[in-house]
């Protein structure tokens, strides 16, 4: 049991900074194939978001992989990291809320 644990926390970094960069791959893939979508196709939607805001979240989920990466090579603190990724997340849905 407590071997386990110790394992855990010797490797919270990596396991923290694997989801932080699934999570941020997965944002990037969503706003490039948005992006995608809405110049590229023929499928019309009710509402788009604005080319600003898909280049912000763009932009952010870069700089978000680039944290992540840090976390994962102990670089940046494991709490300086979360709290960059939660800050850039916050932005965003702020922008989006405000683009409206």
């Amino acid at each position: 049991m407590f071997g386990s644990m110790m394992e855990f926390r010797k490797n919270k970094n990596r396991i923290i900074g694997i989801i932080l960069i699934v999570i941020n791959i997965y944002w990037l893939w969503h706003n490039l194939q948005l992006t995608y979508l809405y110049y590229y196709s023929s499928v019309l939607f009710l509402t788009m978001l604005s080319d600003w805001l898909l280049t912000l979240n763009i932009v952010f989920s870069l700089i978000g992989i680039l944290v992540a990466i840090k976390v994962l090579r102990k670089k940046i603190d494991l709490k300086k990291g979360k709290v960059i990724n939660l800050l850039l997340w916050l932005l965003e849905g702020v922008a989006y809320f405000f683009s409206a």
